[in-house]
């Protein structure tokens, strides 16, 4: 049974390999590798315009270097927002790429909390600054100045 693309994508990005036969002609193979290659880029791009706009609905946006995070600094992150009474459905994701293609007045009124990115500071939002959640996991140490931007976001955030 031949796999879709969009099954193959899905199967790729959760890591599971695809097993196939190996009497299978090799330039057929190349070709189809590269269409699906740039249908990826093509449905990620639209991906993450969509997620863009999900991630501006709440109140809060937390920009980080990069998506998506490894299951402990998912749970980090779920630990921190739960410590001032947030959900992590209710804080958009971004990664900094994302962040600096924004205009500047969809964020206005919005907290927005840099986790190991250079702070962009700008008067429409409130901008609030801590280290990478890898870092924050490594180095226990750099949890207090953490746990000031989530008092401060507690503040922003009633």
């Amino acid at each position: 049974m031949a796999l879709s693309q969009r099954q193959h994508q899905v199967l790729a990005e959760m890591g599971i390999p695809v097993w196939e036969r190996r009497d299978r002609d090799v330039s057929t193979e190349v070709a189809t590798e590269q269409l699906i290659a740039e249908e990826v880029i093509v449905e990620k791009t639209v991906k993450a315009e969509a997620d863009t706009k999900v991630a501006l609905q709440g109140r809060c946006v937390v920009v980080m270097p990069s998506m998506p995070m490894s299951q402990s600094e998912q749970n980090l992150l779920a630990a921190m927002l739960r410590t001032v009474s947030l959900l992590p459905e209710q804080v958009g994701l971004l990664d900094e790429s994302a962040f600096q293609q924004l205009a500047q007045d969809s964020l206005q009124r919005k907290v927005v909390w840099f986790l190991g990115c250079e702070e962009k500071t700008d008067n429409s939002y409130v901008s609030l600054h801590s280290d990478s959640l890898g870092n924050l996991l490594t180095e226990p140490n750099r949890k207090a100045v953490a746990w000031e931007a989530l008092k401060q976001l507690a503040i922003h955030m009633r």
